[in-house]
């Protein structure tokens, strides 16, 4: 729960760029990012910031289809270099089928091999 913040209420709802600069020079717009919006301060907020890995992790550990369902309206903030990122990645399940394919294909043939030249010889 430490990648999950929360800003202090005194915050402002708008930060700006140069507000978003964390310590080592790198603007949080590389990680997933939400402004966090308070009402009043008996309501919890209905935005909170937090780390890509950490959204990938709860994506991956979780059912999300449900949820994609009931949330596909949201609008999202992310940057430009992550989501070109998401863009171009490979799709991993494609490459995953391909040395399955592979390696049963030389299996069948290499046994169908075997029995032609048994029987013939």
């Amino acid at each position: 729960m430490d990648d999950i913040k929360f800003p202090s209420e005194n915050q402002d709802d708008n930060l700006s760029e140069d507000e978003v600069v964390d310590k080592e020079g790198e603007s949080d717009l590389d990680n997933l990012e939400e402004e966090v919006k308070h009402g009043s301060s008996s309501e919890p907020a209905s935005k909170v910031k937090i780390t890509f890995g950490r959204f990938v992790s709860l994506v991956a550990n979780h059912s999300f289809l449900d949820i994609v369902e009931k949330n596909s309206d949201e609008e999202v903030i992310i940057s430009t270099n992550l989501l070109t990122d998401l863009a171009n990645a490979h799709d991993g399940q494609t490459e995953r089928k391909l040395p399955v394919v592979f390696v049963l294909g030389l299996i069948v043939g290499i046994g169908l091999t075997y029995l032609l030249l048994t029987k013939v010889l």
